[in-house]
């Protein structure tokens, strides 16, 4: 299992790099939460730490909050296993830093991910990075400050596509303007009073959905999809599959003319038997056609 962390890193211009490394996805681990708030407390104590960059390890910012932990709650019903992220990491640690932090994002930021980097006074991010917040998936709601900073900073509209959709591929651009250091205490300190209320509110009623049976059965699912991808006495061994070169399809119907479109798009070499040659030649055209229309769409796409 791979070693799950918090690290800082502070360079010579005084900036302190905070880096999550949970493979594969960052996920945030109790002890990740643990790492992120030693490591602030610890860059905040610093005098030669004049700003943060928090990011994530390989390629990713996280993934969210360990979906792990929420099998925990089901099967000893003690909601308290469930970290008070939004108070205590967010408005209390990051969000109250008396330095400036900056969220730099690669990859995906989803659920908590995207929470905690909607926490830091501002957000940078690769053109193609995934965000959203998915927890509705898991019959919850964000439950680390995301219904409140979430439309603050996209607007109502967009946040709510964000939650039902689940997955946006957008930008968040960085919106740090030139502000003395006085007016940037200020402002985080109005905006902080604002937002805790709130997060105590949201954290609530996330604990309350957590123990509703919706939430079991959809965590359930959830894992037990994943599951199907672990076979036992093989995929733990680290036996991998042949690849198949050669498939015979019987039939060019249909079914059977779809099926061997897939395989010549994912270049498998297919044989297609029939009971004649009329029969045969209408599959033949039916993959013609359907693999131009699939070449077209992939030059449209």
């Amino acid at each position: 299992m791979a070693e799950v962390w918090v690290t800082m890193d502070v360079g010579n211009d005084g900036v302190a790099i905070i880096a999550i490394s949970n493979p594969p996805v960052n996920a945030l681990a109790i002890p990740i939460i643990a790492g992120l708030k030693e490591k602030f407390d610890d860059a905040v104590r610093r005098n030669d730490v004049k700003a943060i960059v928090l990011t994530g390890k390989g390629g990713k910012f996280s993934g969210g909050f360990d979906i792990n932990v929420f099998q925990k709650v089901h099967e000893t019903g003690d909601v308290s296993l469930m970290p008070d992220v939004s108070v205590e990491l967010l408005c209390n640690t990051i969000e109250d830093c008396q330095k400036p932090v900056v969220a730099a994002v690669e990859g995906l930021a989803l659920g908590g991910g995207l929470e905690v980097a909607m926490g830091c006074l501002a957000r940078i991010a690769t053109p193609k990075v995934l965000l959203g917040l998915p927890e509705l998936t898991l019959g919850v709601i964000p439950g680390f400050g995301g219904t409140q900073r979430l439309p603050r900073l996209v607007g109502l509209t967009k946040a709510i596509e964000m939650m039902l959709v689940m997955i946006s591929s957008m930008v968040f651009c960085l919106y740090m303007t030139h502000f003395s250091h006085g007016h940037f205490i200020g402002r985080r300190k109005q905006r902080r009073k604002t937002l805790l209320k709130f997060d105590f509110q949201e954290a609530k009623v996330f604990k309350d959905l957590v123990l509703l049976d919706t939430s079991k059965g959809l965590v359930h699912a959830f894992f037990s999809q994943r599951a199907t991808s672990k076979v036992p006495n093989i995929t733990d061994v680290g036996l991998k599959p042949r690849r198949i070169k050669k498939v015979a399809v019987i039939g060019g119907g249909l079914m059977g003319s779809g099926i061997a479109t897939a395989l010549i798009l994912s270049n498998t070499h297919v044989i297609l038997k029939e009971i004649n040659s009329e029969y045969l030649l209408k599959g033949v055209k039916s993959i013609e056609g359907a693999y131009v229309d699939a070449f077209i769409y992939e030059l449209c796409a």
